[in-house]
């Protein structure tokens, strides 16, 4: 597979050079996963030799670029903080070019390593107008994913990146960032939201994945721009053929709480997801088709016809659940599942056992108010069906995930 590597194979010292070609070979074959096998004998040998010449090597932003994207563990996060903790000197940033530290910021933000002094360096020398638009979108996502809001820093990149024409899947991907790093800044969203209103008119330019990323910052950010989910809902009432399963839950999330008007887009978007329901094939589509039917039951209690559609969902996604026993790769809130579900009433034992079941691998991602919330769902659950279950053994995992990670906790 590595023809980088079997071109050099041989007994003699190898360059660095050599190392880069392997790597970037290794990342351009990892798995479906996202991730290299960390005990990879080709990635062990490679860290092994490179670990005691990281001031020797002259390109290291790139070096911890590939490092981040041969996927997570302590083995890669390790390599990425050695090959760039020595460049928080000063004198080191001022020799490297912005491209180069824009690499430093996303190796850190994909890895989420946290460390102001260092974001704070980079965005002394960072120079937002030597860099192009998908690199001024990367600064920001890497700060936003290390949760560092650097002001300054993103005051300038606005500045400089909303001068540009960019396509709605920038508008998406900036909206998205100053998501994560809890901005509201109202002339980049409400551009973003033109951009979305003038493409959906235009009919071309524009994906739904980009359209509901872009009402998913408005959410977060809780500004409710009520013009835009107006023409998303239309859109997807009219091309309902056009939204994925996924998609089309996630658009209802947003509009359900501000949207009060148009109940025919509701019943359409329900009655779709539905018919989907066969063809779900993760829990992530599951949470959010359920999440859209217990927030429009909450938010719309006079559409009788809607909250009949609302249960009737619930109902064919819970029975689904048990279908989907080996889907816990994707990341999904599974205590935002549970709660929804109870909201509906009590299913069957076998839907409770494969969401405790699920518990288990999703208690290793969720964070802490997650937890808390599933622990609470569950001893809400009945007497006679709690008997059914293996409660006992859920508790005592919950509770060895809860010791671990104690220091998320509030006092």
């Amino acid at each position: 597979v590595l023809d980088a590597w079997m071109l050099y194979r041989h007994r003699r010292f190898k360059q660095h050079h050599h190392f880069f070609k392997v790597l970037q070979r290794l990342v351009e074959v990892q798995g479906s996963n996202g991730h290299v096998n960390p005990s990879d004998w080709r990635l062990a040998f490679i860290t092994k030799k490179l670990r005691g010449r990281m001031q020797q090597i002259i390109n290291t932003p790139r070096l911890a670029r590939l490092y981040s994207r041969l996927g997570s563990g302590d083995g890669m996060w390790f390599m990425v903080e050695k090959c760039t903790r020595f460049l928080s000197r000063e004198y080191m940033l001022a020799r490297y070019k912005p491209y180069q530290l824009v690499w430093i910021a996303d190796a850190w933000g994909t890895c989420r390593l946290r460390d102001t002094f260092l974001f704070g360096r980079l965005a002394r020398y960072g120079r937002a107008g030597q860099l192009s638009g998908s690199e001024l979108i990367t600064v920001m996502h890497a700060y936003g994913k290390c949760e560092i809001t650097h002001t300054v820093l993103v005051g300038r990149i606005l500045s400089e990146g909303l001068k540009r024409k960019l396509s709605v899947q920038q508008y998406a991907e900036v909206a998205m960032a100053l998501a994560l790093l809890r901005v509201q800044d109202y002339t980049a969203l409400e551009m973003a939201a033109h951009a979305a209103v003038n493409a959906i008119n235009a009919g071309v330019g524009y994906s739904t994945e980009d359209l509901v990323r872009i009402a998913e910052a408005h959410s977060r950010l809780k500004v409710n721009d009520t013009k835009l989910l107006q023409n998303l809902l239309v859109h997807a009432r009219d091309h309902g053929y056009d939204w994925s399963p996924l998609n089309l839950a996630r658009l209802g999330q947003c509009a359900a709480p501000i949207v009060a008007s148009d109940k025919k887009a509701f019943v359409a978007m329900l009655e779709d997801l539905i018919t989907y329901v066969p063809v779900m094939a993760s829990l992530e589509e599951i949470t959010a088709a359920a999440d859209f039917a217990y927030l429009h039951r909450q938010y719309h209690p006079q559409s009788s016809d809607g909250n009949k559609l609302s249960a009737d969902l619930v109902e064919k996604l819970a029975a689904r659940i048990p279908e989907l026993k080996n889907q816990a790769s994707s990341k999904f809130n599974i205590a935002h599942l549970t709660r929804c579900l109870m909201r509906f009433g009590e299913f069957d034992p076998e839907v409770w056992f494969a969401i405790l079941k699920q518990s288990y691998k999703a208690s290793e991602w969720c964070d802490s108010k997650e937890l808390l919330s599933l622990s609470y769902c569950l001893s809400r659950l009945k007497p006679s069906l709690a008997k059914e279950l293996p409660m006992r053994t859920v508790a005592m995992a919950q509770a060895e995930w809860a010791l671990k990670r104690k220091e998320e906790f509030a006092p």
